[in-house]
């Protein structure tokens, strides 16, 4: 229980600071340190748009880190209105490439209510699925159920120690409630800076073509 109490206090946090840098339209940069530091406490991690090493198509999104430290992470995500996917069960799927990391990669997909309050959340490692060291590309998914109640939507790539992971090939789909959720803890009572509705949108780029 402490871990993964510990890895959900860590994607809460940088988020309360709010979105360090845009990566790709639609797309932001974010850092911290699990606990309640913001990301101008973490120096090592970058966020970078890369037409070198792609899925498939002109681009991809990378997130690279020198830093062995497993408390500190960074990553790259997106931010949506909940509205089309209130009492629905959605899966956001990606594929996934790492390469050296030494604590661990992955998805992450979250739902918060009108106050910021965390109401469904699964970062693959929290559902013990984090991908580690060297990894071609491979499609991974989070499943989760949308709360009536929730305001906004966000899901993205996460690393956390040293090493380097890349996200392409993005999707957000409703499916059918015989597809299993990844994680079924819902309402985990941490809260967040609520989101204006002017920066919610349905979601965007998510091939990194834009």
């Amino acid at each position: 229980m402490r871990k993964v109490t510990l890895v959900m206090l860590g994607l809460s946090a940088p988020l309360l600071a709010g979105p360090s840098g845009d990566v790709a339209k639609g797309w932001f940069f974010n850092c911290g340190v699990r606990g309640d530091q913001p990301c101008a406490a973490v120096g090592t991690y970058r966020g970078a748009l890369d037409r070198d090493i792609v899925y498939h198509g002109a681009a991809s999104v990378s997130v690279t880190s020198e830093s062995s430290k497993a408390r500190q992470f960074g990553g790259v995500h997106q931010m949506i209105g909940a509205a089309d996917y209130r009492g629905k069960r959605v899966r956001y799927s990606a594929q996934v490439r790492t390469e050296n990391v030494t604590d661990w990669a992955g998805l992450w997909l979250r739902a918060d209510d009108g106050d910021g309050r965390v109401l469904a959340f699964d970062n693959m490692e929290t559902s013990h699925r984090g991908l580690r060291g060297t990894r071609e590309w491979s499609r991974q998914e989070v499943v989760l159920d949308i709360p009536q109640e929730a305001n906004a939507i966000r899901f993205g790539l996460v690393l956390s120690g040293a090493g380097k992971a890349w996200l392409d090939d993005v999707h957000v789909d409703i499916v059918a409630p015989d597809v299993p959720v990844t994680l079924k803890r819902l309402d985990w009572g941490a809260r967040n800076v609520p989101v204006p509705a002017d920066r919610l949108q349905p979601p965007r780029n998510l091939d990194f073509e834009d």
